[in-house]
């Protein structure tokens, strides 16, 4: 970060610097609570042993659904936060219902306790603006995990902007 006191006299100058940020954008504001779905087949909630609530007694069959998910300019993966006693079973990703369309799919991995959690990560197809996501739970009979949270890993690149900043006459900042 470049940085330079302007003085009265120098007002006539604007200085306009282009900074670039680019990577993936996984803040904890983006968590989206599981329990927080819009529609649902078969699920229940329970509490989390992370604080707040989970979706849990999830069977083979079973759906959440949420409206309106930014998946940014272009999503190419979903973090799942899970507990599975034993593992096994996957998470379906679908766009628009449970029946859409399918764009991703993720084995869950076992964290031996249905509240012993583990982050996991999902790759989809690339996927852009925003959507309603249903997650489809596949698996054989019984419980199959718990999910406490879901995170949209969309890639960031900012506006560009370039300038003179600092103020030599020059386009020093691309």
């Amino acid at each position: 970060i470049i940085a330079r006191t302007l003085e009265n006299s120098d007002k006539q100058f604007t200085a306009k610097c282009k900074v670039t940020v680019s990577g993936t954008i996984s803040s904890d504001n983006d968590i989206i609570e599981a329990e927080d779905y819009n529609v649902q087949s078969g699920i229940d909630v329970e509490n989390c042993s992370e604080g707040g609530r989970d979706v849990a007694y999830i069977e083979n069959g079973d759906y959440i659904g949420f409206e309106d998910v930014n998946f940014g300019r272009g999503a190419e993966s979903i973090r799942f936060r899970i507990a599975s006693y034993s593992g096994g079973g996957t998470i379906e990703v679908r766009l628009g219902s449970e029946s859409g369309t399918l764009i991703g799919s993720m084995d869950v991995s076992g964290t031996s306790g249905w509240q012993n959690w583990a982050t996991q990560k999902c790759t989809i197809r690339k996927t852009t603006g925003v959507n309603d996501v249903y997650f489809i739970f596949k698996g054989e009979s019984g419980y199959l995990y718990n999910l406490n949270w879901f995170a949209i890993d969309y890639p960031y690149e900012n506006d560009n902007l370039s300038g003179d900043c600092n103020l030599d006459g020059f386009v020093n900042i691309t």
